[in-house]
């Protein structure tokens, strides 16, 4: 296997380039996914709590509730160990993929290996939304100069 070389960009490209504004909107679809691998987390949490909570206050007020409530802490548990554990991960490697695309893209770094999570250009679009709603949530997020460099 042929080792290809790298040379890295001046700070002064850098600089450029992490503020191109396809690199912002990458920026800003690794943030997206990252708050939906977040939300499922607190879904999953939040559920088995609720029912840890809820559960035997329910089951001692009403001791023939008891069977509901461990159906239901039993299907809180199935669902967080399963789906939603499974959309947090898969939010988070979307998110790592995207951070990956935006370091390659601002270090001109070359691809080294295919991953198992891909994301298309048409899901970028789509998580980022609409083009003047993704510069005003690019804005509002501060996410230009994401690396802060001394030129």
């Amino acid at each position: 296997m042929k080792a290809t070389s790298y040379d890295p960009p001046s700070v002064a490209e850098i600089i450029s380039a992490q503020d191109e504004k396809d690199n912002l909107r990458l920026l800003l679809a690794q943030r997206r996914y990252y708050s939906r691998a977040k939300r499922w987390a607190v879904a999953r949490y939040s559920g088995l709590g609720l029912i840890a909570l809820l559960a035997p206050i329910v089951t001692a007020i009403s001791p023939d509730l008891a069977v509901v409530a461990g159906a239901a802490a039993a299907l809180s548990f199935v669902l967080g160990r399963t789906l939603f554990l499974w959309m947090e991960r898969r939010g988070s490697a979307k998110g790592a993929v995207v951070q990956e695309m935006f370091d390659m893209s601002v270090f001109g770094m070359p691809a080294v290996s295919a991953r198992e999570v891909r994301v298309g250009p048409e899901q970028i679009a789509r998580i980022v939304g609409k083009p003047k709603d993704a510069e005003r949530a690019i804005r509002k997020q501060k996410l230009s100069g994401w690396y802060p460099l001394d030129s």
